[in-house]
């Protein structure tokens, strides 16, 4: 999954304008992850790291207070 700008990013600008190293670090914060992530591709595709991931995208949300998700996720 590729992530994309933050669309709130100008808000966080103004909330956070007294810590523009955190307006920084979030403003390129998904270029990171797309470049690790990228990163993590290119070793598995050369065989050199065994990358261990659901074969589909999991239909659950960043934040879940159900076990029973969890478990369910877990068993596949």
């Amino acid at each position: 999954m590729v992530k994309t700008k933050n669309p709130f990013l100008p808000l966080m600008r103004l909330w956070l304008r007294k810590y523009p190293n955190m307006v920084r670090a979030l403003a390129e914060r998904h270029l990171m992850y797309n470049r690790q992530l990228e990163y993590v591709r290119a070793r598995e595709n050369a065989d050199s790291a065994l990358v261990i991931r659901p074969p589909h995208a999991l239909d659950i949300g960043h934040v879940s207070h159900n076990p029973e998700v969890y478990s369910a996720f877990y068993d596949k």
